[in-house]
C-alpha cells in the first residue's frame, strides 16, 4: 500500500497502525531532562507525518523544520498548529511545496528533496522515520542527516524493537542498540551515545516496543 493510501486510510478512521496511543510529548520531556534542550532551538523532524511532536516543540518557541511529503498529511500537521495561524506556500520545484508560518516549516518533498544549509539543526528528532526507510536507503538518510546537523547537535532516534529480531521484516523495521552504536551512528562516523530508553512510548503493534537513543555529533 502506498503511502498516500496510508494516511488516507488513517484519516478516515481506518487501522491507525502507529499512530495509536503514543504520546511523544514524554519524549520531549526525557530529552529535556538530559540537559541537552536549549531555548530557540532549530530542530529538523524527518519523515514527520502528522507527529504532534512538531507543534509541540514550536510551542516551546523552537525554531522547527518539518518534512513530509504525503499532502495530506501535511494538511493535517498545518491543522494541529491550530487555525489562526496564516501559511505561506511557496512551490519550491515540481512536486515540492514549502508551507512557512512563523519559526515553522513544512517541507513537502522527499526527504532527500531537502534543500537545507549544512549544519543547520541543534537537534534532529526521528520519529522511527529511520525505521520506515527501505533498507537500501539508509546510507545515504545517514550521509544527509550527518550533513545538516552540526558538530555539536543530537540526534533523539525513536526506534522499534521487534521481539522477532526480523531484520528485514517491515516497514518499521527492526533496530537495537548493537545496531544504533556499532552499524549506523558509529564513533567513527562521528557520534556517540548519550543515554537510552527502551519501552519510552508504548507501542501500537504487536510484539514491539518503542525505544529513544539520544546521541551527540562529536566530529564531521
Amino acid at each position: 500500500m502506498a503511502w498516500e493510501d496510508i494516511w488516507t486510510d488513517i484519516t478516515n478512521g481506518g487501522n491507525q497502525r502507529w499512530k495509536s496511543g503514543e504520546q511523544e510529548t514524554i519524549v520531549y520531556d526525557y530529552i529535556e531532562k538530559q540537559g541537552v534542550i536549549s531555548d530557540g532551538m532549530k530542530i529538523l523532524v524527518p519523515l514527520a507525518g502528522d507527529s504532534h511532536f512538531v507543534p509541540h516543540l514550536w510551542s516551546k518557541g523552537h525554531a522547527v523544520a518539518a518534512n513530509e511529503m504525503v499532502p495530506l498529511a501535511v494538511e493535517t500537521l498545518k491543522s494541529l498548529c491550530g487555525e489562526s495561524h496564516v501559511w505561506e506556500v511557496e512551490h519550491v520545484k515540481l512536486g515540492s511545496k514549502k508551507h512557512s508560518t512563523e519559526h515553522l516549516t513544512i517541507h513537502e518533498c522527499s526527504v532527500f528533496d531537502l534543500d537545507i544549509p549544512a549544519g543547520t539543526f541543534d537537534l534532529i528528532y526521528d520519529k522511527d522515520a529511520f525505521g520506515a526507510l527501505e533498507i537500501a536507503d539508509r546510507s545515504e538518510y545517514l550521509k544527509l542527516m550527518h550533513r545538516l546537523l552540526k558538530v555539536g547537535g543530537y540526534v533523539a532516534l525513536l526506534c522499534r524493537y521487534r521481539e522477532d529480531k526480523d531484520r528485514l521484516a517491515g516497514p518499521p523495521f527492526h533496530i537495537d542498540a548493537d545496531m544504533v552504536v556499532n552499524e549506523f551512528w558509529t564513533e567513527e562516523r562521528g557520534y556517540q551515545l548519550i543515554c537510552e530508553e527502551h519501552s519510552i512510548l508504548p507501542s501500537a503493534m504487536p510484539n514491539s516496543s518503542l525505544q529513544l537513543f539520544l546521541l551527540q555529533k562529536i566530529k564531521d
